[in-house]
């Protein structure tokens, strides 16, 4: 019976960009996909056709605890899309959250968890939400829940330390993390043992091939001429700029203190504090 191997990450740390990786190397693409192809491809688990029955009401309308003892069901929907093993992305911490846990065990297959530098991802947040960089560090410090819509289910998210700690604190063999950094910086070193956790024997060719038509140049290329909506509810853009420590350009030395002072234990985990703090 097909399982679910999970993509994991708090919001904007390169979800989609795995994704578009995991497509390429697996369809042995030799063009960067659109974002209908990368949806095609990997199914958000939140997303409201996972959870409807015939007679549901409205998404919109459930209460979280409705919906909460829905999602197991939900999760076994999505074992039914392919005969074999099915990559679901969430933003949910591994939790529990309505009285249900937040993942579905029996149907998981396996979980590869993305993190990145919190620093980095206050910039992010705060430029695809038109927020402010204190609203964007708030956030990275709120137990969130987002909110149940007509497309999509509520997600458990958490701060993103509680994020981070609820995938992470348990090695084993079913789990591989990846960082964002090591994503950009050295790519074939954090893709190349991806490949052999999944299973593929993969050659150098087709590795170098899935990286380079999964650049955030052609993504953002490709995602230009698509309509895409997202989890978050609404269209807009997913992709942004790809960099990593741009925080150093757009901070404040309080706020990068504040960050690091409400996530210091997970950031040292990941080697994210900056040296002069």
């Amino acid at each position: 019976m097909a399982n679910i191997i999970w993509l994991a990450s708090y919001p904007k740390s390169g979800n989609v960009w795995l994704q578009a990786f995991l497509h390429n190397l697996i369809s042995n693409s030799r063009q960067a996909p659109s974002p209908e192809k990368i949806g095609g491809f990997c199914t958000p688990e939140s997303a409201a056709l996972h959870f409807m029955t015939p007679d549901s009401r409205p998404l919109g309308a459930w209460t979280r605890e409705e919906t909460a003892r829905r999602r197991a069901g939900a999760h076994k929907a999505i074992t039914g899309l392919r005969s074999d093993n099915v990559f679901a992305s969430t933003r949910a911490a591994l939790a529990t959250s309505g009285g249900a846990p937040t993942i579905t065990m029996e149907h998981t297959a396996a979980a590869i968890y993305l993190v990145r530098n919190p620093l980095d991802v206050a910039v992010s947040l705060a430029a695809q939400g038109d927020r402010s960089i204190d609203e964007a560090i708030l956030h990275l410090e709120t137990e969130y829940e987002s909110e149940n819509s007509d497309q999509f289910a509520y997600e458990y998210q958490g701060s993103w330390s509680t994020n981070v700690l609820s995938w992470t604190q348990q090695r084993h063999a079913g789990l591989h993390l990846l960082r964002y950094e090591d994503m950009l910086s050295v790519p074939e070193q954090a893709f190349g043992p991806l490949a052999s956790f999944l299973g593929f024997d993969t050659s150098p060719e087709r590795l170098a091939r899935a990286i380079r038509f999964s650049s955030f140049a052609d993504l953002a290329e490709e995602e230009d001429k698509s309509t895409f909506t997202s989890s978050s509810g609404g269209v807009r853009r997913v992709l942004r700029v790809g960099k990593s420590d741009q925080w150093r350009e757009v901070l404040s030395a309080d706020q990068v203190r504040r960050v690091v002072d409400r996530h210091d234990k997970q950031m040292e985990r990941f080697n994210y504090i900056p040296n002069d703090y």
